[in-house]
């Protein structure tokens, strides 16, 4: 039977971690193993940890004597994974049940997988699942292209779960890329394998206010830039090793025009007008000489359709003859 190391970077989550260590001992897999990578942390952090060690024989815990940074502590957790699958999981997220036990079959019986994610949620969120349980493989070169079509990154840290062989094979995080580091390692897995992604609940994010997304859901232009330096230390490395990355660069280029000028128009209804004015500012400068609205990218990115609609409602509800007829309608039902 295959076995799993799930590793978790922990700074001052202590509030946190006894809830995320739970959501992985209540997996239902064998040959599992937990270390807790505690980053020098200032609160009860460590004391928790101990106690959870003292709990359960599985779990392990390092514990650094001084702060050795984000990329420190997650490449701490890879150093110390030796089984045949690996996740980092953050000390604030969950796994939800099952999802262990579906990425390992899933990697079990596609040798060539390197990488599998599946849906994930906010805390807080319902999650409906759509049917049964379906799998998919994306070749990580069609990976790689997907990225660089849509500027975006559609796999949350959580629930991400790798064969560590191939971890290793690509090395440590870059403590060079300080915002989007996850994306950058993404693209680097997806050159030595494929990828495989299910419809099933694979992760849990939560959601408070000094996680990075606290900040980025407003101001969507500094993760924006950001993100294009995590794809330039990406391609750089790639052409180092003789790899031609200029179509890529050009479909980069491109698609984070487009993302900037949809998501201009959305904050912009939302009435974030600081992040909208930044963001019509970027559309501008990658798109200079193309006068019409990029529909393409719709059909690059189809969720663009479902955010805009979410913009909209929020617009609409700020209006005040919309806010009357919420207000007045289910009372005069009464």
């Amino acid at each position: 039977m295959s076995s799993i190391d799930v590793a978790i970077p922990n700074y001052n989550y202590g509030r946190f971690l006894r809830e995320c260590v739970s959501s992985v001992q209540a997996q239902d897999v064998e040959n599992l193993r937990i270390v807790i990578v505690d980053n020098c942390s200032t609160d009860n952090s460590l004391d928790i940890a101990r106690q959870l060690a003292a709990e359960d024989s599985r779990i392990t815990v390092v514990a650094h004597d001084v702060n050795k940074g984000m990329h420190g502590s997650f490449n701490a957790c890879i150093d110390w994974c030796t089984a045949d699958y690996m996740t980092l999981l953050h000390a604030d997220d969950l796994l939800p049940p099952g999802a262990l036990r579906r990425a390992r079959d899933y990697l079990d019986t596609h040798p060539s997988a390197v990488m599998t994610f599946g849906e994930s949620v906010w805390t807080g969120e319902r999650f409906v699942q759509l049917g049964p349980e379906r799998w998919s493989t994306i070749s990580g070169h069609r990976f790689i292209d997907g990225l660089c079509q849509t500027a975006a990154n559609p796999v949350a840290c959580a629930g991400v779960i790798l064969r560590t062989s191939a971890q290793k094979a690509v090395g440590h995080y870059d403590p060079e890329i300080s915002f989007a580091p996850d994306i950058e390692m993404w693209l680097r897995l997806a050159l030595v394998g494929s990828i495989g992604k299910t419809s099933a609940l694979q992760g849990i994010v939560r959601q408070h206010d000094v996680n990075a997304s606290a900040y980025t859901r407003e101001r969507l232009a500094a993760e924006l830039k950001e993100l294009g330096i995590a794809f330039d230390y990406f391609f750089a490395k790639a052409e180092a090793q003789g790899m031609d990355m200029s179509r890529r660069r050009a479909m980069l280029h491109q698609a984070m025009g487009e993302r900037a000028y949809w998501a201009a128009i959305a904050h912009f209804l939302r009435g974030s007008y600081a992040g909208a004015k930044e963001l019509r500012a970027m559309a501008r400068e990658l798109r200079r000489g193309k006068p019409f609205p990029p529909f393409q990218y719709v059909l690059k990115r189809p969720s663009t359709i479902g955010r805009a609609t979410g913009s909209l409602r929020i617009a609409l509800r700020r209006m005040p003859f919309v806010r009357f007829l919420i207000n007045f309608i289910p009372r005069a039902t009464r």
